[in-house]
């Protein structure tokens, strides 16, 4: 029982010593330390070795300090002191002086809590250095003296640490040197980066590669292959740089420029489309002209200009002694009188520039003409059906036909439900071209109501149906 009190009263003696500890001396804060990064670089390379602070709070948050660092000069080369980016950037740079073998710095910095006391947090300061030696090897950066003051008085430091620094022997990646290259317009340029990159100790997949082009241009790397492909945009002219750059794991490599000129090509005439009349429309002796109008063709190439050629004929291959040609035309329409015979036509245009390229529109159109006047020739090469005109009509439309042969042809009326409400004509009739109007009645000389019919066309070798709008 007497031990059971003793144990009771040393356990209680130790909790008073600790309360009384606390509130005399206060919470034990953490340790503060000053430390450099251990490091891997390669020899005959500038790099930077960042100062940090560890356990400051913000307390310190004004801090005054000094520090030595000695160092090898047969290894390292001390070039400047840095605080951009650190603690220290809003104060004046901090005094330094390098001698042979030892760096005195001394400032001011503005600590601020909430950093990590990590690497990724902002540092007191940057020491810019260089390892000046040809081989492999191991030298060190030693913080041997730190005193840091704020408002209170000098702060105790718990721990210091310089860098361990290991050189190893590297040899940086080059560039042999691009060829300057010129191509034409409209294609694209490949290159292999395998000639023209070298690196003796890591393969060109472990190496870090940078190419720039300026826009419009767009670039397509394969890393499977190693090649490059720029591709301008179409109708593009002109010389442009490409900028390659080339470093390892320590950052160090080359860089090279070479141009690329892109040579104009003479472009034909770009591609266009008719317009009006649409396929298959349908002219009578009402028409005191028909209007055929085009799109625009563009002239990629400057100075150039282009003019158009007019085809129409009743032969789909435009190899009629019939067929009708107007050239030189400036501009994308044309008015013609249909003074010619009745019967089916075709119509294009070709677009041409003064260089001699030529652009055929995308579609050749039909039409049909009734006029009334008959021609010699009237010898069509097979059974056709044109399309009534107008189309819709009110009162009366025209149907034009034409047969290869003389033969009995049938040209009947229905409704949407297939009920025949007129035959035009049933008749044996002779080869070329012929005509036939509805009124809008049925065999009964009824006026039909508005709607939508059809007319067949049928011969014994060829049968056709066309579509009609009646609006009353």
């Amino acid at each position: 029982m007497r031990e059971f009190i003793s144990q009771i009263v040393v356990t209680l003696k130790r909790i008073l010593f600790i309360f009384f500890s606390f509130c005399l001396v206060g919470p034990l804060s953490a340790q503060k330390m000053v430390w450099v990064p251990d490091t891997t670089v390669c020899q005959n390379v500038a790099f930077q070795l960042p100062v940090f602070l560890s356990g400051f709070d913000e307390r310190d948050s004004l801090i005054a300090y000094q520090l030595r660092l000695d160092y090898n000069p047969e290894f390292i080369t001390i070039m400047d002191i840095s605080n951009e980016g650190t603690l220290t950037e809003t104060w004046d740079s901090p005094f330094y002086l390098i001698s042979d073998s030892t760096i005195f710095i001394a400032g001011f910095s503005a600590y601020q809590k909430g950093f990590p006391d990590s690497q990724w947090a902002p540092s007191l300061l940057d020491i810019n250095l260089s390892i000046d030696y040809d081989t492999s090897c191991t030298t060190s950066l030693r913080l041997s003296q730190v005193q840091f003051f704020n408002l209170e008085g000098i702060l105790s430091i718990d721990s210091l640490k310089g860098s361990h620094i290991d050189v190893v022997y590297n040899v940086p990646p080059f560039i042999s040197g691009f060829p300057d290259t010129t191509f034409f317009e409209d294609t694209s340029f490949k290159l292999s980066l395998q000639p023209y990159i070298h690196d003796l100790n890591d393969p060109i997949e472990d190496l870090n590669i940078d190419i720039h082009v300026p826009d419009p241009l767009t670039l397509l790397l394969d890393s499977t292959n190693w090649t490059i492909e720029i591709t301008p945009p179409a109708n593009w002219t002109g010389t442009f740089n490409v900028d390659v750059a080339v470093t390892d794991s320590f950052f160090v490599g080359d860089s090279d420029r070479f141009q690329i000129i892109t040579l104009p090509i003479v472009d034909p005439p770009e591609p266009f489309h008719l317009i009006s009349p649409p396929m298959d429309s349908t002219f009578s002796h009402f028409n005191s002209f028909i209007v055929f109008q085009w799109s625009e063709s563009v002239n990629l190439d400057t100075g150039d200009v282009i003019t158009y050629h007019f085809f129409l004929s009743p032969d789909s291959t435009f190899n009629s002694d019939d067929t009708i040609q107007m050239a030189n035309i400036s501009h994308s329409m044309l008015s013609i009188k249909p003074s010619f015979p009745d019967g089916i036509y075709y119509w294009r245009v070709r677009a041409e520039d003064q260089q001699g390229l030529r652009r055929w529109c995308d579609k050749i159109f039909r039409i049909s003409v009734l006029t009334g006047i008959s021609g010699s020739q009237n010898n069509p090469q097979k059974c056709y059906l044109g399309s009534p005109y107008p189309n819709p009509f009110n009162s009366q439309t025209v149907i034009q036909y034409e047969l290869d042969q003389p033969m009995v042809v049938s040209l009947k009326l229905f409704d949407v439900r297939g009920r025949e409400i007129r035959k035009l004509f049933q008749d044996v009739q002779s080869q070329g071209r012929h005509t036939v109007s509805w009124d809008g009645q049925d065999d009964q000389g009824a006026n039909v109501p508005s709607g939508v019919y059809f007319i067949k066309m049928e011969t014994r070798k060829y049968i056709k149906i066309r579509k009609i709008s009646l609006i009353r």
